[in-house]
């Protein structure tokens, strides 16, 4: 099986890797601590506007990430 090449665009795009630069903590221990559906985030792809609201509130640009379900 061949791999998929990652490129820095796409993980600088990522909602995991602008939560780490903005927080200094991985998505997972951000939406614990947010009271945040980790599982919606990687499963789905969405981001809930509650969601949404809370990560622009800490300085976290959503609009170029994901969509905003």
């Amino acid at each position: 099986m061949a791999k998929i090449k990652t490129t820095k665009e796409q993980i600088e795009n990522s909602i995991s890797h602008r939560v780490r630069v903005a927080t200094g903590l991985t998505l997972k221990m951000y939406c614990e601590a947010k009271g945040i559906s980790y599982t919606s985030l990687t499963v789905t792809g969405y981001i809930s506007k509650k969601a949404a609201r809370i990560m622009q509130n800490d300085g976290i640009d959503v609009d170029a990430t994901v969509g905003v379900a």
